[in-house]
């Protein structure tokens, strides 16, 4: 007579979800905490495993980080290729419209985003797939602006400084709003995130100008 099967105990992991409950834990705690403050001990707890059984799939939390990194480059590429055709299709500013993206992208994601930006995860070249996709999604936004330059529509100008220009205006912005600074006390209505973007991209576009000096 064969002997009853054990009832895995509550909290186990099913055979190859481990990483991804690994994945999504330390996500959860991030957007929770706003910061990248935890580590695999705490992440294997969560998931109802050993500390050792968590090393198995990521042998650090900066590799664990890489991943949840990587994943956020690769959407904010399409989103950036795709912002970037929608704009060749309606006449607008494609880097108006992939800096839209970008903000869009930390707020609905910041628990990502973070990641993304931590500066435990640097430098990426000690990850080639982070590195390549991070690489790429800033060549996306400065093949944007160097069709623009020739276009007529951006000033001459070195087309990684003026990329660089943008990424940082957007990027300061997203920060100002995940740390919650964007904060007017004469003016307590709450952030208008569209009408906020559409200001400060139309703020930058106008350096962008040909005619600017």
């Amino acid at each position: 007579m064969s002997k009853p099967r054990k009832r895995k105990p509550r909290g186990a992991y099913r055979h190859g979800d481990l990483r991804n409950a690994l994945l999504a834990e330390a996500l959860r705690l991030i957007q929770e905490r706003g910061q990248v403050d935890f580590n695999l001990r705490e992440l294997a707890k969560l998931a109802g495993v050993t500390h050792t059984a968590a090393y198995r799939h990521f042998r650090s939390k900066r590799e664990l980080l890489a991943e949840i990194a990587l994943a956020g480059y690769q959407r904010l590429l399409f989103l950036f290729q795709e912002a970037a055709f929608r704009a060749k299709e309606s006449g607008t500013d494609p880097v108006l419209e992939q800096g839209k993206v970008y903000v869009r992208f930390a707020v609905e994601n910041p628990g990502r985003f973070r990641a993304m930006v931590d500066p435990g995860l640097h430098p990426f070249i000690d990850f080639p797939d982070l590195y390549a996709t991070a690489k790429a999604t800033f060549a996306s936004l400065v093949a944007t602006i160097k069709e623009g330059i020739a276009a007529g529509r951006y000033r001459m100008a070195s087309a990684t400084r003026l990329a660089l220009s943008a990424w940082a205006s957007v990027h300061g912005l997203s920060h100002l709003i995940l740390e919650q600074l964007v904060v007017d006390s004469m003016d307590p209505t709450p952030l208008d995130l569209e009408a906020t973007l559409d200001f400060v991209g139309d703020f930058v576009a106008r350096g962008f100008a040909r005619e600017a000096r």
